[in-house]
C-alpha cells in the first residue's frame, strides 16, 4: 500500500513538473529598451562595436542566446545598417517596469560593411531587427542611431581639454561643452563652424572664454557674447564654449558625443568622446514600450 502511496506522489510530482516546465516555456518574454541616442564617430578603418542597450524579463530564453540570432539590422526611415552579433551580456541587477523584473541586456554588435571614404547615416527614430531560429523577429524602438566614418583628418590641430557639462540651471534639455583647442603650426588658423555629430542636436552656439575651470553651466552660457567664427595664432591656444539644445523625447541624453571642426580648407574630426555618465535612473516616470513574444 505504501509503495502505491509513493509511486502515485512520485506520478504527480513529475506530472506537475512537467506542467510547471511547460507554463515556463510558454510564459511570454516581454522586451523594452532605453531610448538611447546611440552615435558613432570613427576613421574608416577602425572596427566599431555597437552596444544596444535591451530590458528583458527573462534572462535564460532563446532571446539573450547569441547562436540563436539569425540576422541583425539598425533600420528607420533614412537608411538601414546590417549588423553582426559579437556578444550577449546580462546584468544580474534587476529593474522594475509595471511590477514585473527586467534584466538590463547588453547586446554588442559590430557593423557588417566595409568603408573607404566619409560615411555619414543619422536615422531618427531607429529600430532593431532581430531574427532568430525559431522564426520570431523583433521590431524594436531603441531611439536614435548616428554613425560617421571619416578618411583624412586635419594634423595641425589639437584638442588641449575637454569637459562636459549636463545641464542648465536644472534642465536637462540644455548642455554644453568646454574645450582648450591649439594651433600647432605657423599660421593662423580659421575656424568657420564646429559640428556635434549626433542628428539630435540643435541650436549649437560658439564664445571663447577666458578658462574651463568651472563646472556651471551658466558660469558661460549667461549672456550672449557668441562668435561665428574663431580664429587661432600660430602656435596659440584658445578656449571655447560650446551651448547647444538637445531632443528630450529620449529617455537619455547622449553618452558620447563626436565632433567635426570646420577650417578653410579642412576638417579636425574627434571620436567620440564621454559626455553624459548618468547610469541610474527612475523608469517609473517614462511609457516605455513593452513588447511581447512567445
Amino acid at each position: 500500500m505504501r509503495k502505491k502511496i509513493f509511486f502515485l506522489i512520485l506520478i504527480v510530482m513529475s506530472l506537475a513538473l512537467i506542467g510547471f516546465a511547460l507554463f515556463k516555456g510558454r510564459e511570454k518574454i516581454k522586451v523594452s529598451a532605453l531610448t538611447y541616442p546611440y552615435s558613432y564617430v570613427s576613421k574608416v578603418n577602425n572596427n566599431d562595436v555597437i552596444d544596444i542597450k535591451l530590458l528583458i524579463n527573462n534572462n535564460d530564453s532563446y532571446f539573450t542566446r547569441m547562436e540563436k540570432i539569425e540576422s541583425a539590422y539598425i533600420s528607420g526611415i533614412e537608411g538601414k545598417m546590417k549588423l553582426n552579433i559579437e556578444k550577449i551580456e546580462i546584468s544580474d541587477k534587476k529593474t522594475k517596469i509595471k511590477d514585473d523584473d527586467y534584466y538590463l541586456v547588453h547586446y554588442y554588435f559590430n557593423i557588417d560593411a566595409k568603408f573607404d571614404s566619409n560615411y555619414y547615416l543619422f536615422i531618427k527614430k531607429a529600430y532593431l531587427y532581430l531574427t532568430y531560429s525559431n522564426g520570431t523577429s523583433t521590431n524594436i524602438y531603441i531611439g536614435s542611431f548616428t554613425y560617421v566614418k571619416y578618411d583624412d583628418n586635419y594634423e595641425d590641430l589639437s584638442i588641449s581639454s575637454l569637459k562636459a557639462i549636463n545641464s542648465k540651471a536644472g534642465n536637462d534639455g540644455f548642455y554644453g561643452i568646454l574645450m582648450g583647442i591649439r594651433n600647432n603650426k605657423d599660421e593662423l588658423i580659421n575656424i568657420n563652424s564646429i559640428e556635434l555629430l549626433d542628428g539630435n542636436i540643435k541650436d549649437v552656439k560658439i564664445k571663447i572664454v577666458d578658462d574651463i575651470t568651472s563646472s556651471e553651466y551658466n558660469d558661460y552660457f549667461n549672456d550672449l557674447n557668441f562668435v561665428n567664427k574663431v580664429e587661432i595664432n600660430n602656435f596659440d591656444q584658445l578656449y571655447l564654449a560650446i551651448s547647444f539644445e538637445y531632443e528630450d523625447n529620449l529617455v537619455f541624453p547622449p553618452s558620447n558625443i563626436g565632433l567635426k571642426i570646420n577650417l578653410d580648407d579642412a576638417s579636425y574630426y574627434l571620436d567620440n568622446f564621454p559626455f553624459y555618465n548618468k547610469t541610474s535612473l527612475d523608469l517609473s516616470k517614462y511609457d516605455l514600450i513593452i513588447y511581447e513574444y512567445k
